[in-house]
C-alpha cells in the first residue's frame, strides 16, 4: 500500500479541499496498478489543517504490478499538474518506528526557542534540501501562515446575560472547529458529520 499526503498552498475551505482531492483521486484510480483508493479529507486525528488529506493506495499483488517505488514516481508525474496541490508519497512500513504522521518516509525535527528565527529558516533548509538530487518530495509541516483572530470577550457584561463563558466557548468551536455531531454508517463505509457555518457566514 502507498500512503500518500494532499496539502494545499493556501487556507481554503472543505469542499475546495474536496474537489481537488477528487482531482488527484481521480488520476491515481486510472493507473494500471492501483486496485483502489480511499481519502479523509479535513483536520482530525490524521490531518493537521483542513488544506490536508490523507490518501490511501492500495496496490495490486506483487505479482501483477510494478515496484512501489516505480509506482509511485509514475503518480508523482501523473499528478504535478493539479493546480493548487501538493502530492507527497511513501510506500506504507510494515514497522512503523515513529508514532508521528508525516508527509514524507523520513523526518529531520527542527527544533527553536525562537519561532521568528525557526519560521526563517525551515523555509532555507527545505530549499537546499529539496535541491540535493538524492532527495524528493522534500516538505515541512510547519504552519506560519495560519489564520488567527484575538477574541475579546466582555466578561462582567456576559455574566449580567447569564451567558457562560463556556458557552461562548463551545459556540466558536461549533461555528469555526472540528465539531462531530455524528457518524454515518454505510455497508463499506462511515462517514463522520462535521458541524460549520455556512462560509458566507465565516
Amino acid at each position: 500500500m502507498i500512503v500518500g499526503v494532499t496539502d494545499a498552498a493556501e487556507n481554503i475551505s472543505f469542499k475546495a479541499m474536496l474537489e481537488r482531492v477528487h482531482a488527484v483521486s481521480d488520476i491515481v484510480r486510472r493507473d494500471p496498478d492501483v486496485a483502489s483508493v480511499s481519502a479523509s479529507v479535513g483536520a482530525g486525528t490524521v490531518n493537521a489543517t483542513i488544506n490536508t488529506a490523507r490518501l490511501y493506495i492500495v496496490l495490486k499483488p506483487h505479482d501483477e504490478r510494478a515496484n512501489a517505488e516505480k509506482i509511485i514516481e509514475r503518480l508523482r508525474d501523473a499528478t504535478r499538474d493539479v493546480e493548487g496541490v501538493s502530492f507527497f508519497m511513501q510506500a506504507a512500513q510494515d514497522l512503523q518506528i515513529d508514532a508521528r504522521v508525516s508527509r514524507t518516509q523520513f523526518q529531520y525535527i527542527l527544533q527553536d526557542a525562537d519561532a521568528a528565527e525557526l519560521a526563517e529558516w525551515t523555509p532555507k533548509l527545505v530549499q537546499k534540501l529539496g535541491q540535493l538530487p538524492q532527495l524528493t518530495d522534500v516538505a515541512s509541516d510547519q504552519q506560519v501562515n495560519g489564520l488567527q483572530l484575538n477574541v475579546d470577550v466582555d466578561r462582567e457584561k456576559a455574566s449580567r446575560l447569564n451567558v457562560l463563558t463556556q458557552a461562548i466557548d463551545d459556540t466558536l468551536y461549533d461555528a469555526f472547529g472540528q465539531r462531530q455531531v455524528s457518524i454515518i454508517f454505510t455497508q463499506l463505509n462511515q462517514f463522520r458529520v462535521i458541524l460549520e457555518v455556512e462560509p458566507q457566514l465565516s
